[in-house]
């Protein structure tokens, strides 16, 4: 299967004008909001993983990430919500 044929287009969360408390929670809702198969581009100033570990700690098993662009200026990644049951390798019961 040619799954770029079957990927839908992402919405952009840019998190670079918001002030830095507030960009945890506007990620988190993003994500919170994604329809199972859903996915949505991230940018941000700085390369947030503990948000990689919140998501995943929140949503165990159900979180992609794709990182696009890293660097000293920005940061973009590609995130999707799996379905449910369906994991990478079934180990994580996800």
């Amino acid at each position: 299967m040619n799954t770029a044929s079957t990927r839908t287009c992402a919405a952009l969360v840019d998190l670079r004008d918001l002030p830095l408390p507030e960009r945890r929670p506007a990620l988190l809702k993003a994500f919170e909001t994604l329809p199972p198969g859903g996915q949505l581009e991230v940018q941000d100033d700085q390369a947030p993983l503990d948000y990689q570990m919140d998501l995943q700690a929140q949503w165990p098993g159900l979180v992609v990430w794709e990182p696009l662009q890293v660097d000293a200026q920005s940061w973009r990644v590609r995130m999707a919500r799996r379905e449910p049951g369906r994991s990478c390798c079934g180990c994580c019961g996800g």
